[in-house]
């Protein structure tokens, strides 16, 4: 979709796939449509974080410093 929202064929397929418990069913349904399950992600994140900020890269940051060290 040029408005990068996901389309009805693609809720479906999503919804299709949750039910079914298949994992690579649910794979496929999300190929192709990573953009906006990123966004809407984002979108429920930030809401319910608020203004607080993600600070999953630093993390992993200071994470790869502690594991490079000798």
């Amino acid at each position: 979709d040029a408005s990068g929202a996901l389309g009805g064929a693609q809720l479906v397929a999503l919804q299709a796939a949750l039910d079914s418990g298949d994992f690579e069913a649910l794979r496929a349904a999300c190929a192709g449509c990573e953009a906006p399950l990123r966004r809407q992600l984002r979108a429920v994140l930030a809401y319910h974080l608020g203004h607080a900020p993600l600070r999953t890269r630093e993390v992993v940051r200071e994470l790869h410093s502690m594991l490079d060290q000798p």
